[in-house]
C-alpha cells in the first residue's frame, strides 16, 4: 500500500480536528467503521478497498459546497485509521408560523404567504393589504418630492465624499455653503456714530467709531476687525457668515490698502515666514548674549552647588542610548511648543494691527451721503437739545414761614432728633461754606430753634 499523499495528511488533519470539534466524546467509538453515513447534501456508501465514493444529487447545477467536501474528508480519515465519526443530523427545515399558515390558501390554488404577517397585519384582507401598500407607497413618493424641494432650496447638498485616512477610520467632507450658487461681493463700508448706530452680524452691535462693512444695499453690517479674524483664523465661518449667498472676495479691500498693510499683510499669508523671524530672533538674542550666557554656564560648572548635585544630574548623563533619545524627543517637543506659542502671540499682533490699517484706509461715505430719514432724525435730535439747553431753568417756588412751620413739626413728630442732626452736620461743614449759604443755613436754623 503506498503511503497517503500530502493532501490527503492535510484532509486527515482537518478531519480529526472537526471531529473533536463536533462530534460526542470519543467513548462511544465502534472498533467497524458504520456502513452509511447520511449528510445534508446526499449520502455516502464505502467501497471495498476502505475508500468512501460520495453520491451527490445530479441535479446540482454547481459544486457541492465546502461542508459537504469537509465531511467525506472527515470520512476518509475516520476509515484510514479505523475509527467512526458520528456526525451531527441535518438541521430541519424551519417549521412555517402560525400566522403564515393561516393566510396561506388553499391547497387548490398557488401558495402565497402574506409578508405582512410577522408586522402583525395577518388578518387583514386583501384589499385593506392592497389598500395600506397603496398608503405606503405614496408616503414614500411624498418624502422622496419633500427631500427633492429641500435640495433644490439648499443649493443642491453634494453628497459627502469620504476620504479614508487609515483602515479604520474615515472623514466626511462637505462643500461648504460658499459654493452653492454664490455670487460675487459688492462691498460698502460706513461709521457706526452714536447718531447713526450700526448693527452687526457677530457682535450684535458695532462699537461706536468703528468701521464695518457688508453687501452692498443691505443692513447686514459685521465689524471690520471681526470680519478680519474670520478671514485668517476660521475661512469657513467667514464663508457661512453671509448663509453662503456671496463669495467673499478681499481683492478690492488690498487694493484700497496702504503699502504698510500690504506688507502686514504678506507677513500674515506665509505660514513659514512668522516662525522663522521667531526662531532668528531667538537666535539673535543669544547669539548677543552668548559671551555673558557662557561665563553664567562657566561659573555654574564651577560651583560647589553643581558638583554637590552630582548624584541628581549624572543619573540622566549614563542612561541608556534609548532613554537618552526619548529626552531629546521631549526637549525638542518643548521647543516647539514655545516657538510655536510665540508665533501665535506674533500674528495676534500683527493682525490686529493690519487690522487697524486696513480699517483706516477704507472709504467712508460722507454725511451727505446719509439717508434721508437718519439726517433728519439727527438734525430734529441737535434742535431739541439746543432747545433744551436755551430754555432757562425754571426756580423751584419759595416755601412760606407756615409751610416750613408745618415741615419741621411733621418731622420732629416722626424723628425728634433730625434738628440736632443737622446742627451737628452744619457745624462740621460750617468751614467749608463761604458767603451766603453758611448764612442762609444758620439763619434757618435759628428759625427753627425759634419755632421750637
Amino acid at each position: 500500500m503506498m503511503p497517503p499523499s500530502p493532501l490527503r495528511l492535510i484532509a486527515m488533519f482537518i478531519g480529526i480536528v472537526l471531529a473533536n470539534s463536533a462530534s460526542p466524546p470519543l467513548s462511544s467509538v465502534h472498533a467497524r467503521p458504520p456502513r452509511r453515513l447520511h449528510c445534508i447534501h446526499g449520502g455516502m456508501n464505502p467501497s471495498d478497498d476502505g475508500l468512501v465514493e460520495t453520491a451527490f444529487p445530479p441535479s446540482l447545477p454547481h459544486p457541492p459546497p465546502l461542508s459537504a467536501i469537509i465531511d467525506e474528508a472527515v470520512w476518509n480519515a475516520s476509515l484510514q485509521l479505523g475509527i467512526t465519526v458520528k456526525m451531527l443530523p441535518p438541521v430541519p427545515p424551519p417549521e412555517p408560523s402560525e400566522d403564515a399558515l393561516r393566510t396561506a390558501e388553499l391547497p387548490g390554488k398557488r401558495h402565497r404567504v402574506n409578508p405582512l404577517a410577522e408586522f402583525g397585519y395577518g388578518d387583514l384582507s386583501q384589499a385593506a393589504l392592497r389598500e395600506h401598500r397603496g398608503w405606503l407607497l405614496g408616503q414614500m413618493e411624498a418624502l422622496v418630492e419633500t427631500c427633492g424641494m429641500l435640495e433644490k432650496e439648499l443649493g443642491g447638498k453634494e453628497e459627502g465624499k469620504m476620504n479614508k485616512k487609515d483602515d479604520n477610520a474615515a472623514a466626511a467632507q462637505t462643500k461648504p455653503l460658499s459654493a452653492r450658487g454664490s455670487r460675487p461681493l459688492e462691498w460698502e463700508f460706513a461709521l457706526s456714530t452714536a447718531s447713526s448706530p450700526k448693527s452687526c452680524l457677530i457682535n450684535i452691535e458695532a462699537e461706536e467709531g468703528t468701521k464695518v462693512a457688508g453687501p452692498k444695499g443691505t443692513d447686514k453690517w459685521v465689524t471690520f476687525s471681526q470680519l478680519n479674524k474670520y478671514r485668517r483664523k476660521d475661512p469657513q465661518k467667514l464663508r457661512d457668515l453671509w448663509y453662503g449667498q456671496y463669495d467673499v472676495d478681499f481683492g478690492p479691500i488690498n487694493e484700497l490698502a496702504s503699502t504698510q498693510a500690504l506688507a502686514v499683510s504678506a507677513m500674515l499669508d506665509s505660514p513659514v515666514l512668522i516662525p522663522s523671524l521667531v526662531i532668528l530672533s531667538i537666535a539673535g538674542a543669544l547669539g548677543v548674549s552668548a559671551g555673558a550666557l557662557w561665563a553664567v554656564l562657566v561659573r555654574l560648572l564651577n560651583s560647589h552647588l553643581w558638583w554637590r548635585s552630582y548624584g541628581l544630574w549624572s543619573r540622566f548623563l549614563y542612561v541608556s542610548a534609548p532613554f537618552k533619545i526619548l529626552l531629546g524627543r521631549w526637549v525638542y517637543s518643548s521647543c516647539r511648543d514655545v516657538v510655536k506659542a510665540l508665533a501665535d502671540v506674533v500674528r495676534d499682533r500683527l493682525l490686529d494691527l493690519e487690522s487697524h490699517l486696513l480699517q483706516a484706509s477704507l472709504p467712508v461715505p460722507p454725511e451727505e451721503t446719509v439717508p434721508k430719514t437718519q439726517r433728519d432724525k439727527g438734525q430734529e435730535g441737535d434742535q431739541d437739545d439746543q432747545g433744551l439747553e436755551d430754555e432757562p431753568e425754571e426756580e423751584p417756588p419759595e416755601e412760606s414761614e407756615d409751610a416750613r412751620d408745618s415741615q419741621s413739626s411733621t418731622e420732629q413728630r416722626w424723628w425728634p432728633g433730625r434738628d440736632l442732626w443737622r446742627r451737628v452736620r452744619r457745624q462740621r461743614g460750617g468751614g467749608q461754606r463761604e458767603g451766603e449759604d453758611a448764612e442762609r443755613d444758620e439763619q434757618q436754623m435759628e428759625a427753627q430753634e425759634g419755632g421750637i
